[in-house]
């Protein structure tokens, strides 16, 4: 009998069986069948298995490559940040052009003003337009400005949302989770009162399970906007962290896993800059935070820091025709703030003494439920008469607790955000720590972690 060797020990029991089965499903130039296959592999009596995690060969077959995970960022930023994308392009909408060169100083533009804020920023979408690929061309020539309705509905919500803050009392700050363009426009709304922090930790694909270079479209677009506010903020605002919901996408394994978990800050931290309530905008406000969020979340509750949810579409435009006369009669003394014009935006002078866009979105979509937002919340005095809206108003039911997720004990799951890559340069009978200094890594198919059914670029 022929004596075998260990030659490859793979981390994940399904590809042992996995590689040779999917090459079965096709018929190779021999005519050999699934089921052919199956016959030959149920001959091979002199094959002996070591354990769940380990292949063998004979003296005279070829190893299976070595399979190893590794992280989708750590890949891009190495190898490409179209590594393994076979020529696919971006599938990027919009119209207009973006001059590369200026992509360059997007991270450090849109960096947060307030030099407290900045250690909590992760900016990395931001980074991948300094870094381009031979093989499908720069990032930064794909790339178009990206603006769509619901950017423009959510940056007017966001305009409406900061309005609310004229004379509030210190303390608060905001967090955006909605989906990234959403995101980055609501952000561009707050951003005359609230310091932004991108919290974007990934790269864009064009694979990529999360379509983050719409998001890193969405955040050029509106560049102009957010270097004009904080040219008028004040170094000390309060901070509004954006973060983009598509971060834990549906991977279905055909994608590249370019997903990621937010990383936000200790309820400690946020009370050295002097945070003791934060607002959660979510789409709905029926929603609750994301999985990678209800740890956060309850750290902060448990040590003192207040969490009201905000649905987005909360705040809805005010019918057209409305004037200072309804204004009154909804909230009987009350004055609408100065320079506002119902149905439109006109520039005003906010508590900071700069100009911006004041949204016609208001808090339920009228005057006196706009400033009903306060007591309804229990975040401050409105500054205005408020009274509660006569009809589509419910009661906020958020009352976050903690669940059992995928991301419990601050713990991530098993493949998330990472790439299978198969080692090259194994030959037959070296061990894998022999072969280990000759492998050369390419991107593979696999399970979960894994993206493309066809392999990838290959490096060597």
């Amino acid at each position: 009998m022929a004596e075998f060797d260990k030659v490859q020990e793979l981390d994940e029991p399904e590809l042992v069986a996995a590689r040779w089965w999917r090459r079965s499903e096709s018929t190779d130039g021999d005519g050999l069948s699934r089921r052919g296959a199956l016959l030959g592999l149920a001959g091979l009596s002199a094959v002996t298995v070591l354990g769940s995690n380990t292949a063998c060969v004979g003296g005279g077959g070829s190893a299976l490559p070595a399979i190893e995970q590794k992280a989708a960022l750590e890949l891009q930023q190495k190898e490409g940040w179209d590594f393994g994308a076979d020529g696919a392009k971006l599938v990027m909408p919009g119209e207009g052009t973006v001059d590369p060169a200026s992509l360059h100083t997007l991270a450090d533009a849109l960096k947060p003003k307030n030099a407290a804020h900045q250690p909590f920023a992760r900016g990395v979408l931001f980074d991948s337009v300094r870094q381009g690929s031979a093989a499908a061309g720069d990032l930064a020539k794909a790339l178009k400005p990206y603006h769509t309705p619901e950017m423009e509905n959510a940056e007017l919500a966001g305009a409406g949302l900061s309005s609310l803050f004229d004379g509030a009392p210190p303390g608060r700050a905001v967090v955006v989770d909605l989906p990234g363009p959403e995101a980055v426009a609501f952000a561009a709304g707050l951003a005359n009162r609230f310091d932004p922090v991108f919290v974007f930790d990934n790269w864009p694909h064009p694979k990529g399970s999360v379509p983050s270079h719409l998001t890193l479209a969405a955040a050029v677009d509106r560049r102009a906007t957010f270097e004009q506010m904080a040219a008028a903020r004040p170094e000390k605002a309060p901070p509004v962290f954006v973060l983009d919901a598509n971060r834990l996408a549906t991977f279905d394994g055909k994608a590249f896993d370019n997903r990621y978990v937010a990383h936000m800050p200790s309820a400690r931290a946020l009370k050295d800059l002097g945070v003791s309530h934060v607002i959660l905008v979510r789409p709905k406000a029926s929603d609750e935070e994301l999985d990678d969020q209800n740890a956060v979340v309850m750290d902060w509750m448990k040590n003192g820091v207040g969490v009201q949810l905000v649905g987005a579409d909360a705040f809805k435009p005010v019918p057209q025709g409305a004037d200072a006369a309804d204004y009154a009669k909804a909230a009987p003394g009350a004055a609408p703030p100065a320079g506002e014009t119902v149905g439109s935006e006109v520039a005003t002078a906010d508590t900071y003494g700069t100009s911006y866009r004041h949204s016609s979105f208001h808090h339920y979509g009228g005057y006196g439920s706009h400033w009903f937002f306060w007591p309804h919340y229990g975040f401050g005095t409105p500054r205005y008469g408020a009274v509660a809206p006569s009809s589509g108003f419910r009661r906020s039911s958020y009352k976050p607790g903690f669940r059992s997720t995928t991301f419990s004990g601050n713990k991530t799951p098993s493949g998330f955000g990472k790439v299978n890559v198969e080692k090259r340069g194994s030959k037959l009978g070296m061990s894998s720590t022999q072969s280990k200094g000759a492998a050369a890594s390419r991107a593979r198919s696999g399970s979960s972690g894994s993206w493309g059914r066809s392999g990838g670029r290959g490096y060597s």
